[in-house]
């Protein structure tokens, strides 16, 4: 049996899979015809960096891309099945790479047994004073006393160190604040001074025609569990750079000098995102990469992103760059990546998407200087403001719709789990094709839909399609009809 645990140095070859970037067209954009490839172009693209970024062949970059879904299944068994022990997995780039386990305590046969099932060599495991669970559980209560003490900080955790980090602008300072309020600090906390804490990355200056931050994803808002609302996103502090409500100083948020209507926004704990609606554009489910649209094809929410983890952005000031994840739990759940060679994030970024391959995973807030570190909210958080990113797979499948008719119409069809929601069309012709026109609403997931439209009028039959909503061009259903017919005397 090959022993795939080491506690010696050896070369390992991994690789990940990546996501895509969002984008609001107009009738003149989208797409070109290549963006209907299949996803190996995005991967392709992220490899691109990654060879940039670490010094390696284009074909060890794409290696290393593609193992990250292992990867990403194992952090997952492993944080399950072991929670009171398991301390962390993260992934090391260079000088070598391999992935390290971290744990208070394990059984190397067991362990064995789940590094069998992928394909991982070489993997390092090292034993750790406190568990993950523990890491968590000391970063927040230490946020919430150095909170109340009105100290200035962010926190964060390490997992290599097994430690959770404070970090200031003047140790001294803050830590004979903390003696002073009689607080002992954990042997397992750090303090690390720094030249400034972290700034979200509004923009700086007014004015411009454009977002004043970078636009984030597409997505569907749930209305009132039925019905549904297309808007785009970006940062929870564009439109206003306070966290309370209402704004004090509000900026209307644009594209191509149209305002996009605000609906709602949070900039609170681990969430930094706002809603808009469209003002007449499209919405698409793509994202831009800096040279290409890509589809959104899924959402990596945080409980599946690890440390180490290959992760690429765009913001419309520093455009195109990638980087490893160095931490979860940034400042509470944020997500830091870090760079040896691209600036990550400048004011005008924020709200930018973070990706790999076709996979949407956050939206910029952030950045950390000096250096290159930025940090992103992770994408599933959107859910805070009952919002849906638009997603979907590349050759979505028709629903199959039926009807039945009682005091109305009521429709079924059936339901994909990897979409948001449908749209459903209504004609009088029984060979329509869906479009703006025809469209009755939007529903969301689980929702049906029903109506009295023309039930019981013989002068006016009505014929439905439903088609999931993705944000592309979505094959529609069969098209179910709805018939009145008068009754003449002697037919």
């Amino acid at each position: 049996m090959t022993n795939r645990i080491h506690s010696h140095l050896s070369m390992l070859v991994l690789l990940v899979s990546m996501t895509a970037v969002f984008v609001v067209t107009g009738s003149a954009q989208g797409p070109t015809s290549d963006e209907y490839a299949a996803s190996d172009n995005a991967l392709m693209r992220d490899a691109q960096h990654y060879a940039s970024d670490y010094g390696v062949s284009l074909a060890e970059a794409m290696s290393r891309l593609q193992l990250q879904e292992e990867i990403r299944v194992l952090n997952n068994r492993l944080q399950g099945d072991f929670p009171e022990t398991f301390a962390g997995l993260w992934v090391q780039h260079a000088p070598l790479y391999r992935v390290h386990l971290s744990f208070t305590e394990y059984d190397e046969k067991k362990l064995e047994e789940y590094l069998l099932s992928t394909s991982l060599n070489g993997v390092e495991v090292t034993k750790a004073k406190l568990s993950l669970h523990e890491l968590r559980s000391l970063q927040s209560a230490l946020q919430h006393t150095v909170n109340q003490l009105g100290i200035s900080a962010d926190f964060d955790i390490n997992l290599p160190e097994n430690q959770v980090e404070l970090y200031t602008t003047n140790t001294n300072t803050t830590m004979a604040t903390i003696r002073q309020a009689g607080v002992q600090l954990s042997e397992h906390t750090k303090l690390i001074q720094v030249e400034q804490l972290s700034q979200v990355a509004t923009d700086i200056f007014a004015g411009l025609s454009t977002l004043p931050c970078t636009g984030g994803p597409t997505v569907l808002h749930n209305d009132d569990g039925a019905t549904g609302t297309l808007g785009i996103t970006t940062a929870g502090h564009c439109s206003c750079a306070q966290p309370t409500q209402p704004c004090q100083g509000f900026t209307p948020i644009t594209y191509n000098g149209v305002e996009l209507p605000l609906q709602a926004r949070t900039w609170s704990g681990s969430y930094d995102v706002e809603w808009h609606t469209l003002a007449g554009f499209t919405a698409r489910n793509l994202m831009f990469d800096g040279a290409n649209n890509r589809y959104v094809f899924g959402i990596r929410p945080h409980a599946n992103q690890y440390v180490g983890e290959y992760v690429c952005k765009y913001g419309r000031m520093t455009g195109a760059g990638c980087g490893h994840i160095t931490s979860l739990f940034f400042d509470g759940d944020y997500i830091r990546v870090h760079s040896d060679t691209t600036d990550l994030c400048e004011p005008g970024d924020s709200g930018g998407p973070w990706f790999g391959g076709n996979i949407a995973y956050g939206l910029m807030s952030g950045h950390l200087e000096p250096g290159n570190d930025a940090y992103y909210m992770a994408a599933d958080y959107v859910s805070i403001l009952s919002l849906c990113i638009l997603h979907g797979p590349l050759n979505p499948v028709a629903p199959n719709l039926s009807a039945t008719r009682n005091n109305g119409v009521s429709l079924s069809w059936t339901r994909y789990d990897d979409v948001c929601g449908y749209e459903v069309h209504r004609s009088q012709s029984p060979y329509f094709s869906p479009n703006e026109a025809t469209l009755v609403v939007r529903v969301v997931q689980n929702a049906g839909f029903s109506s009295y439209v023309g039930v019981g009028d013989p002068n006016n039959n009505y014929f439905y399609v439903v088609r999931s909503l993705t944000g592309s061009d979505s094959p529609a259903s069969n098209t179910v009809g709805e018939f009145d017919f008068a009754l003449v005397p002697g037919s």
